[in-house]
């Protein structure tokens, strides 16, 4: 399957599922995984969309993108897990 980027800012520095993931929107996320948005996409930062969701305290975002196929061993930039995400943000 193809991936597809969508941006969601004019600045183009947030794809839209990290957009979806910041704010915690698990039926926009399951929607672009669905039309085959990009999954592994950084931020501005270099966060991934699941680190993103993780920083979010986004449970079901995290969940829809690990069952998508990100690797649960994903770090941030700085070299957080998914589980030091979501306990200290």
């Amino acid at each position: 399957m193809a991936q597809i980027k969508i941006q969601a800012d004019s600045a183009g520095k947030k794809t839209g599922i990290n957009f979806a993931c910041q704010c915690g929107s698990a039926p926009n996320v399951a929607r672009m995984i669905k039309l085959g948005c990009y999954i592994h996409e950084t931020d501005d930062f270099g966060n991934p969309a699941i680190i993103v969701a993780a920083k979010n305290n986004s449970t079901p975002c995290v969940k829809l993108l690990l069952k998508a196929g990100v690797n649960p061993e994903t770090k941030s930039p700085k070299g957080e897990s998914i589980a030091d995400c979501a306990k200290f943000y």
